[in-house]
């Protein structure tokens, strides 16, 4: 504990300085010894892109995914929300969205951002997040979770979140290739 606050008043002293700074995930893993970009070794788990150890304003850290109908069913039952647009196909046709299949609860592509944060700052705590819900997600649909580090003072970070649908058939990122679903702030604290 006394060496992550040693190391949060260096990377705000570097920060105020105008200089980039190694996060607390990468010290950590070296320190450990450890560096895993996913917890689970099943082919649909969300895998952090690689993007090096430095921290600095307008840093973006990303992970893809696909949820699966088994996924939805998860979180569903976890969570309580039986909603039929998120398990019926015709549920979801008929509330009127042009929609043409189930729809991935938006809590459930929002907790991509936990992952990041959780994975890229260890032992961090995610104060607050702001969430704003603009198209649906398809179950089967390729989804991109980013938090993007937008202010970093002390031991809190502010980060913009967002989820991004990869179109179909797109071959590229891009602004041909993804389209905003959701988007947010979120802060931690460390």
């Amino acid at each position: 504990t006394v060496m992550l606050l040693h190391h949060r008043r260096a990377v705000a002293a570097e920060y105020k300085r105008g200089k980039a700074v190694r996060t607390q995930a990468s010290a950590i893993a070296r320190w450990l010894g450890t560096v895993s970009s996913t917890s689970s070794s099943s082919p649909n788990a969300a895998k952090a892109e690689p993007g090096g150890d430095v921290l600095w304003v307008g840093r973006i850290f990303r992970v893809r995914r696909t949820f699966t109908a088994e996924d939805v069913a998860t979180f569903a039952r976890l969570s309580g929300d039986a909603n039929p647009i998120h398990s019926h196909s015709d549920a979801a046709a008929a509330a009127g969205l042009g929609l043409c299949g189930p729809v991935v609860h938006g809590m459930l592509a929002a907790s991509l951002f936990s992952g990041i944060i959780g994975t890229r700052f260890p032992g961090a705590v995610y104060a607050t997040q702001s969430l704003a819900f603009r198209r649906p997600v398809l179950v089967g649909e390729q989804v991109i979770a980013e938090v993007e580090l937008l202010r970093l003072g002390g031991s809190r970070a502010t980060f913009a979140t967002r989820v991004l649908r990869r179109r179909q058939g797109a071959a590229g990122g891009g602004a041909r290739g993804e389209r905003e679903v959701g988007e947010g702030q979120g802060v931690i604290d460390g």
